[in-house]
């Protein structure tokens, strides 16, 4: 697993395995895990299970976060090691989702 870690985070896979499988595909599954953390602990408020489903969630959170520095990092790399015009996009896609990452739209 480490190993699997490592490689990603030196950019050692193919861009197209670092952005398809190890950014979106693996994104979508996390996803999916958060929204049925959120549901079960929204479902949970006056449980004995709130409190244990809380901190689930800050430390999904926490995940979250090192997730997204971590395909960020392995995925640039990958491209620059690539180099060409996909690895332009994808590089432009990132910083885009980046850019998205630190100014949410705002809901009225």
């Amino acid at each position: 697993m480490m190993n699997f870690v490592r490689k990603h985070w030196r950019g050692e896979y193919s861009l197209p395995r670092s952005y398809w499988l190890h950014g979106s595909l693996l994104g979508v599954a996390i996803m999916i895990v958060g929204q049925f953390l959120i549901f079960e602990t929204e479902q949970a408020k006056f449980s004995p299970y709130a409190l244990p489903l809380g901190i689930s969630c800050l430390v999904y959170i926490l995940l979250i976060v090192v997730y997204g520095v971590w395909v960020t990092g392995g995925t640039w790399r990958s491209a620059t090691r690539r180099g060409g015009g996909w690895a332009r996009a994808a590089n432009s896609m990132l910083a885009c989702q980046q850019s998205q990452n630190r100014n949410p739209p705002k809901h009225s």
